[in-house]
């Protein structure tokens, strides 16, 4: 359940959202002045191999001390987006959303206040936060970026049952962006910012996202159908045949994101590790679950009247 933060707690609460981070951390603050601990974290996570992806506003020009300061992070990639306003800090599990900005002077003089929720248990305030990113970030202006690591399924030594499994290195989002064109040369797909993206899903009432990450790979299917109240109704009709479409998908992966009216698809390590074994095989899972289930999902729909 969401909490509401005061001032200390916002302060307090972003410096855990750092120190937690195992694999992605963003930060959207229009202002920037970072504090010595803050800099601190981000030095300590950038040298651990966590995605870092910064946005800030208002004056595309950062102050020379500022920059000097994000440029000395690791795998850091620092974004412009000149209307800004809004201020977020999250990483995979939790996110914070607040008044405060990565101001030093803010954290120490003013009266601010906010909310952190949890992936686990804000399931749709995570994703709608989330999915905001994404939206500022395909109109941002790149400003520079430190050797970021991709989000690509990176050499992962993992121990399941004390036994170590060596999930091989994975060549990534070019690797699945590539072959998932050719496998499928019919679709129009596009590498846009990390995420491999089919808008015009075989008909113009869907779009398809895939996003890699280390551990996990998720297809998001989304309905377009106009008006929303057609989208809604079919999306309900695909709910009631829920039991049907689950069996054309891996065990425990496919998700129903109400309020977005998408599908979700995770592939996790956790769960599907033989997927993860070698580049062919998630590969395969991949297209399986496109070419399979989500065709399914697809066919299904045009039975609702």
């Amino acid at each position: 359940m969401a909490d509401f933060l005061r001032t200390t707690g916002i302060t307090n609460g972003i410096e855990n959202i750092i120190v937690n981070a195992k694999e992605s951390l963003i930060l959207v603050s229009p202002y920037v002045q970072l504090a010595d601990i803050v800099l601190e974290r981000l030095l300590e996570k950038s040298d651990d191999s966590i995605n870092i992806i910064f946005i800030y506003g208002k004056q595309r020009e950062l102050n020379r001390a500022e920059r000097t300061k994000l440029e000395k992070i690791k795998n850091i990639e620092v974004y412009f987006s000149k209307n800004l306003h809004g201020k977020l800090y999250a990483n995979e599990d939790n996110g914070i959303i607040a008044s405060m900005n990565l101001y030093e002077f803010s954290e120490r003089n003013n009266r601010e206040f906010g909310i952190s929720f949890n992936k686990k248990n804000d399931v749709i305030i995570y994703e709608e936060a989330m999915s905001e990113v994404k939206s500022i970030l395909k109109i941002s202006e790149l400003v520079f970026k430190n050797e970021p690591i991709k989000k690509t399924i990176k050499e992962a030594i993992i121990t399941i049952n004390n036994e170590t499994v060596n999930t091989s290195t994975l060549s990534g989002l070019e690797f699945f962006y590539q072959r998932i064109s050719q496998s499928i040369p019919s679709l129009n797909f596009k590498l846009v910012r990390e995420i491999i993206y089919c808008d015009n899903f075989f008909t113009e009432d869907f779009n398809l996202e895939i996003t890699i990450t280390p551990f996990r790979v998720r297809v998001d299917f989304k309905l377009k159908h106009e008006p929303y109240s057609l989208r809604n109704n079919i999306y309900g009709f695909l709910q009631l045949n829920s039991n049907v479409l689950e069996q054309k998908f891996p065990k425990d992966s496919l998700n129903w994101g109400n309020q977005m009216k998408r599908i979700k698809i995770d592939l996790t390590q956790n769960n599907h590790l033989p997927f993860f074994e070698t580049e062919e095989t998630l590969l395969k899972a991949t297209l399986e679950v496109i070419q399979i289930g989500i065709s399914e999902i697809v066919e299904r729909s045009k039975l609702y009247k």
